[in-house]
């Protein structure tokens, strides 16, 4: 039986935590080991986490957040995969034997799939669907995987992914407030020779709107973060063969874009407001 690592970072987590966990114990299919990092709460999270005594592998440190806690996760877990959950989502039902069945057929050394946006009133956005699906070879990586990461932000997120633990290879960057796992995904694609791209839903991202994404970064703090992303793509250009001018200016005008579309959205929710 495969065994996978999930790896959740917790901060002020006492109102979801059980879910998220719960959702994990209800999976079949592979042999699991669970890894929580309380990252310094201030709430009951540490104590609700005790409860789950040897069913978690529970790390307990100050507050550094979440990429310090996943680095710290990753440095000791043991599976042959990695899942990445944040401690406010949670898993659909039988994701996990999903996921095997793909690697049996398969064996890709990334599974992407879909996911799918829950607010407190229960209502879901419709589901984001991948552009193309099945399993993509490496030789197609350069037309089908990487613009992805210069022209969207399909594949920033390292959740709503199963990645063979030997694909990574680079810790997540701690100088950054966002963006940070696109930086890190970057690297683990650069290092798979397949990827398997599904529209199944793996993955429950629970929007509360407290959080970075719910409240909104401000905006010179996100197009900041995005140069940094920028900077990565240039260096990552040759290695993916991509070294050629069209896409070194996509490249440096990303920053721009994305921070007309945030503006764009701020705006947008003022205006709606006003």
């Amino acid at each position: 039986m495969k065994k996978i690592s999930i790896i959740i970072p917790a901060y002020n987590a006492e109102k979801y935590i059980d879910r998220c966990l719960n959702s994990i114990f209800s999976q079949k299919g592979a042999e699991l080991e669970v890894i929580v990092v309380n990252d310094g709460s201030t709430d009951n999270t540490y104590e609700i986490l005790l409860g789950y005594g040897d069913r978690i592998t529970l790390i307990n440190k100050e507050n550094g957040g979440v990429a310090s806690a996943r680095n710290d996760a990753l440095a000791v877990c043991t599976g042959e995969y990695v899942i990445f959950l944040d401690c406010d989502d949670y898993l659909p039902e039988n994701t996990f034997s999903y996921y095997i069945d793909i690697c049996t057929e398969c064996d890709p050394d990334i599974i992407r799939g879909n996911y799918k946006v829950v607010f407190d009133d229960r209502t879901m956005l419709p589901q984001k669907r991948m552009y193309r699906t099945g399993l993509i070879d490496k030789n197609r990586f350069k037309t089908e995987v990487y613009p992805h990461f210069i022209t969207d932000i399909l594949l920033n997120t390292c959740c709503a992914s199963l990645i063979k633990r030997e694909m990574i290879s680079t810790e997540f960057r701690k100088d950054m407030r966002t963006g940070e796992d696109a930086v890190f995904m970057m690297n683990v694609y650069s290092n798979a020779k397949n990827v398997y791209f599904t529209d199944k839903i793996v993955y429950n991202y629970y929007q509360t709107g407290t959080g970075l994404t719910g409240t909104g970064l401000m905006v010179w703090k996100k197009f900041l973060c995005n140069c940094v992303i920028s900077q990565e793509i240039l260096r990552k250009l040759k290695e993916w063969n991509m070294f050629n001018p069209l896409w070194i200016i996509r490249a440096c005008i990303r920053p721009i874009k994305i921070i007309f579309s945030k503006l764009k959205r701020v705006f947008g929710d003022a205006y709606e407001k006003g």
